[in-house]
């Protein structure tokens, strides 16, 4: 018989579920670029999709989380023999 996943683990599964592990990720990462008195965070790749020059994160509410907690949250890019897309955090004042 084959195995197939239960009802229970594909919940379980659901992106949106995902965000507060991703946001204990990224409030390592800001602390410690904080630490080294950094005022911006590159936002890691695994965390990321893009289609050309858009990006977002993988995980639904993680950028609505990080705005509420006062973060601007922008897509940033560089226009090289590539294009290079990436989400930056940033936390310095107006």
């Amino acid at each position: 018989m084959t195995s197939i996943i239960t009802a229970a683990e594909a919940r379980a599964l659901d992106p949106a579920l995902q965000a507060p592990a991703v946001l204990d990720r990224l409030d390592k990462l800001i602390r410690e670029a904080a630490c080294r008195g950094a005022k911006e965070l590159r936002v890691p790749g695994d965390l990321t999709v893009s289609s050309g020059y858009s990006i977002k994160f993988r995980t639904p509410g993680v950028s609505d989380a990080l705005e509420e907690a006062g973060y601007t949250v922008t897509p940033r890019s560089e226009d090289r023999q590539f294009v290079d897309v990436w989400l930056e955090i940033s936390w310095r004042t107006a």
